[in-house]
């Protein structure tokens, strides 16, 4: 292996590797007229310099359990946010989030961190003794169920 692997977490280069695999995957289905739209050019080298990113998709990376204000990753360590991911911490306790990926990238003289999750939403239930517009059409309905006509006048009177 070259010595130099051990210097760099191992997403760098997977991350590196997988940008390239979706551009000439694109590339090709271009080529083939698969993708609607003009033809996509073979994809050009881009430098390591051009935009500083990493994309971490195993390890152990997400909202720490200590404070609520910093995020760990893999070969960093935890890192501080500007944003508290405290609402993802109470998902990842119950059960309904899951960190697919974290980016982290160098804009603007600044370290970002972007978190790619995955939550799960359940369908509320409509909520009983509410109604439609066919109700409204009928008459107000008070809160004890009974209708009131005077307000129901009030929209047909000419205005």
């Amino acid at each position: 292996m070259a010595p130099w692997w051990g210097e760099n977490s191992k997403e760098a280069y997977s991350s590196g590797s997988a940008n390239l695999a979706t551009a000439l995957d694109t590339w090709n289905s271009s080529r083939h007229g698969q993708c609607a739209g003009r033809a996509v050019g073979f994809p050009r080298f881009r430098s390591k310099r051009a935009a500083w990113s990493c994309r971490f998709t195993t390890g152990a990376f997400g909202p720490t359990t200590a404070d609520r204000r910093h995020v760990r990753l893999p070969r960093i360590g935890a890192v501080r946010t500007h944003e508290s991911p405290r609402e993802l911490a109470r998902h990842g306790q119950r059960g309904t989030a899951r960190i697919r990926s974290a980016t982290v990238s160098f804009r603007r003289g600044r370290w970002q961190v972007s978190l790619s999750v995955e939550i799960e939403r359940r369908e509320s239930e409509p909520t009983p003794g509410r109604h439609g517009r066919g109700e409204v059409a009928g008459g107000a309905v008070a809160r004890g169920g009974h209708r009131q006509p005077r307000h129901l006048r009030s929209l047909r009177l000419p205005r």
